[in-house]
């Protein structure tokens, strides 16, 4: 039996595939444990995962309504935390961990773990080509750069790196990912807060789930209404879900069209002829998954949406629309995706089919084993920057 540790922080969509790898391990036979914020401690219960919280408060949190300046400079603080990685060795020291698992994003904790001599694996939670790229030359790598940890040479420090994609839609992916494994989406089984409404016996028209980020970010309410008024203007139904960041009072919202902070997504994606989402990787794969193609409206910039986005239209399996589209052009948009002679809809079954073909939580857990079983490497001193000080 290994011991897994997973460390992670409140990003959003960044926890589902720790907690559906930590899943596939406890069934396995294994032990998992996420270190993460405090406002994880009830997703993680609801896993059935052994949780650890920080031990210090972190500045970034996904639901503070900040600026784009600010959001940046406290993920900053987050990802280059000395105290997240200072618990990271603490925890996988008192649950002795075989293998210690290190969301991408947290460059200090990830390079304080290979420092210290424990097999390290990365998890890349979407593209690679998103983090190799935009992420890495964008503020947030310029900003850890500055602290002495450079994206780059912090990855390819890992043993391993697993990335939770589709194999063959991402492009471009060279860079620092040492023993890549490109294993598929993961999602975990979690329990539905809410039922789906029913689907009825015979549906006479297209019905449409419309999901933005649980993350707030600025414009996000006026993107919600902009699309309950293109859905007005349709032969539609529609469903949206708004999450912890919107109050669905807070929406105008028309006859044809149901609103409400958390379903079951999985439980509706059957029933459903098109996906709106703002490009997160996780809703995005989810939709795939089902075959139900995409209309991406990517809301924050520095996020990976536009990047998702691009991929799923190359693939033919999406359209991308920026924010500041107009209601007829949206309108316009659910109408022909959501149709069933949409070209889209082909291209999205068959990468459904390929999703629907993978044991990616499987496949990760394997890789996790594969890494405790190694001899421990000789490793060259970190940097003192890469270790945890105070």
């Amino acid at each position: 039996m290994n011991t897994v540790l997973f460390v992670t922080f409140d990003a959003g969509g960044n926890l589902p595939p720790a907690l559906g790898i930590a899943q596939r391990l406890l069934a396995d036979g294994d032990r998992a444990v996420v270190l993460g914020n405090p406002s994880q401690r009830g997703a993680v219960a609801d896993a059935g995962v052994a949780f650890e919280p920080f031990s210090q408060p972190q500045r970034f949190a996904p639901l503070d309504r900040t600026s784009p300046l600010r959001g940046v400079l406290r993920l900053d603080a987050t990802t280059s935390s000395r105290s997240i990685a200072a618990d990271a060795l603490r925890v996988a020291a008192d649950v002795a961990a075989d293998v210690v698992v290190v969301d991408c994003m947290l460059l200090r904790p990830l390079a304080a773990s290979v420092a210290a001599g424990l097999p390290t694996v990365s998890l890349v939670h979407s593209f690679p080509s998103f983090f190799a790229g935009p992420y890495a030359r964008g503020p947030v790598g310029w900003l850890s750069a500055l602290h002495g940890l450079r994206p780059g040479r912090v990855w390819a420090s890992a043993d391993a790196s697993l990335a939770t994609v589709l194999p063959g839609l991402d492009r471009g992916h060279a860079g620092p990912w040492p023993a890549l494994r490109t294993v598929g989406p993961v999602v975990p089984q979690l329990a539905a807060s809410e039922q789906p409404p029913a689907a009825g016996e015979a549906r006479r028209r297209p019905r449409v789930l419309i999901s933005l980020s649980t993350v707030w970010y600025p414009g996000q309410e006026r993107t919600l209404q902009k699309l309950l008024d293109a859905v007005a203007l349709l032969q539609v139904d529609a469903v949206m879900t708004t999450g912890r960041s919107v109050d669905p009072a807070d929406l105008r919202v028309p006859a044809n069209a149901e609103v409400c902070r958390h379903l079951d997504h999985d439980a509706l994606l059957p029933a459903v002829d098109l996906v709106v989402s703002h490009g997160g990787h996780g809703t995005a794969m989810r939709a795939l998954g089902a075959g139900v193609p995409l209309l991406i409206i990517p809301g924050f910039q520095m996020t990976d949406q536009p990047h998702v986005g691009r991929l799923i239209a190359d693939a033919g399996a999406g359209i991308t629309l920026p924010a500041r589209a107009a209601v007829p052009e949206l309108a316009r948009a659910i109408e022909q995706l959501a149709s069933p002679r949409a070209s889209q809809r082909r291209a999205a079954a068959g990468l459904g089919a390929r999703l629907r073909g993978l044991d990616a939580a499987g496949d990760a857990a394997q890789v996790l084993r594969t890494v405790a079983a190694r001899p421990a490497p000789a490793r060259a001193p970190a940097g003192a920057a890469d270790a945890p000080q105070g």
